[in-house]
């Protein structure tokens, strides 16, 4: 394959294997730069000193924890998918979905994937678009209420860290934006396994994190999720969540140990079923279009 074609731009469902491999090359090359600028504003040698202290023991917690995400993420799908008589979408088509849309290929974030799906699925593309926009929504209708809760926790105490600047927003926003979005979507959530995964992540590196502090550092760090940037966020949730934990006073080298361990979990790991995934949706599509 020539150059020229390998950089020619095409749906996520009609590029080749190789633009597909180019691309996860560009996000790996982000995720990295990443996490190097902010090793470098923590001390090299400071990030060394705790990835030396590393206990492995957690891994198997984050990696459960990440599991747990995926599969009410898929339910999550379903639900949204045939609420008033939508499409009614089997097991293996919302994984196919749920996995190609976290895949570090899909360069305009994974809603692009979810709002095709459900088009190809028979939806008009104004509805499927507002029960993207909907899934979108529902990750926040579970973690904004958690992150009030934790601002209020930590304001109650006179903490300091983190700052009012993150806490009293999410005081005072959250219900706001509840009161004006009553009718939103309740059904199902995933969000709280994510948030685990990231706390196994820290424990590894022998940092106890504060719950409320968590919740408000992932929160923050997370206002933009993985499934709306391109390229899975590669290099932006490296650097939004590593600071956002620093400032809640979480060291900054533990943080960005923390996340890159928890980016192989939710981002790197899951790039073999994001592929098998895309492979099933192509076939579906073709079948469809050949039918």
């Amino acid at each position: 394959m020539t150059l020229r074609r390998l950089l020619r731009p095409l749906p996520h469902l009609d590029r080749h294997p190789a633009q597909h491999a180019l691309l996860v090359g560009i996000g790996a090359a982000l995720a990295l730069g990443a996490a190097v600028g902010i090793s470098w504003a923590a001390g090299f040698e400071s990030v060394l000193h705790e990835l030396r202290h590393f206990d492995p023991i957690w891994l198997p917690v984050a990696f459960a924890m990440e599991l747990a995400a995926y599969v009410g993420y898929v339910v999550a799908y379903r639900e949204v998918a045939r609420v008033e008589g939508g499409p009614r979408l089997g097991l293996g088509r919302a994984g196919a979905i749920v996995a190609a849309g976290f895949g570090a290929f899909v360069i305009r974030g994974g809603f692009v994937v979810d709002r095709q799906a459900l088009e190809a699925a028979g939806l008009d593309p104004r509805e499927a678009r507002a029960r993207v926009l909907g899934l979108g929504a529902l990750e926040y209708a579970i973690l904004a209420p958690a992150a009030a809760l934790a601002a209020v926790i930590l304001l109650a105490r006179g903490s300091t860290h983190p700052s009012l600047g993150f806490t009293l927003p999410w005081v005072i926003a959250v219900p706001l934006g509840f009161a004006a979005a009553f009718a939103a979507l309740t059904r199902r959530h995933r969000v709280g396994a994510e948030g685990r995964c990231l706390w196994a992540s820290l424990r590894a590196f022998h940092e106890s994190p504060d719950l409320a502090a968590l919740v408000i550092g992932y929160a923050t760090g997370y206002a933009l999720t993985r499934r709306t940037l391109p390229l899975g966020g590669a290099g932006t949730v490296e650097a939004l969540v590593s600071f956002a934990l620093a400032w809640t006073g979480i060291p900054l080298a533990k943080a960005i140990l923390a996340v890159c361990t928890y980016r192989i979990f939710n981002l790197w790991l899951p790039l073999l079923p994001a592929a098998i995934g895309l492979r099933h949706l192509k076939r579906w599509r073709d079948l469809a279009e050949a039918g």
